[in-house]
C-alpha cells in the first residue's frame, strides 16, 4: 500500500536540510570583535557603540528564523519524547540531511535498524516540523 505524502512535505524535507547552513548564519551574526578599540565608543550619529549588545540582538530574517526555531525545537522534543531511541532517530536525521549524504537504507544500517523503522523515525520528524511551523 503506498501512503500519500502531504503538499507540504518535500517544503519541510527542504527546511531540514538547511538547518546546519541556518546555524551557521546566526553563528555569524551573533559573532563580536575580540580586539580591542581604543577609539571613542560613540558612533558618527552620536548612539554609544555597545558590540557585545548589539550582536546577542541581532536576529535571522523572521521566516529564516521561524524556520531554524521549529527544527531546533523538533530536535529538543524528539530527545525528550523518546528517551529509549531518541539518539538514535536524531542520528538518522543528521545522516541523511545534515550534510551527510546518507540514504534511509545506509542510515538504518549504519544505526542499525530496519529500513523502514528508520523511515518512520523520519516521517515523525519530518512531521513534528511541519506542527511546529503550523502548516496544514
Amino acid at each position: 500500500m503506498v501512503s500519500v505524502k502531504p503538499s507540504w512535505w518535500t517544503y519541510v524535507k527542504c527546511i531540514v536540510k538547511e538547518y546546519p547552513r541556518l546555524c551557521a548564519e546566526l553563528e555569524e551574526l551573533r559573532k563580536t570583535s575580540v580586539t580591542i578599540s581604543y577609539k571613542e565608543h560613540t558612533r558618527g550619529n552620536g548612539k554609544i557603540f555597545r558590540p557585545v549588545e548589539e550582536a546577542a540582538l541581532r536576529t535571522m530574517a523572521p521566516n529564516k528564523q521561524k524556520k531554524y526555531e521549529a527544527v531546533t525545537m523538533a530536535i529538543e522534543l524528539t530527545g525528550r519524547r523518546y528517551p529509549l531511541n531518541g539518539k538514535d532517530r536524531l542520528r538518522i536525521i543528521e545522516m541523511v540531511y545534515f550534510g551527510r549524504g546518507y540514504s534511509i537504507t545506509k542510515a538504518a544500517m549504519d544505526i542499525p535498524c530496519h529500513m523502514n523503522t528508520a523511515s518512520r523515525w523520519q516521517s515523525d520528524f519530518l512531521r513534528l516540523v511541519a506542527e511546529l511551523l503550523e502548516l496544514p
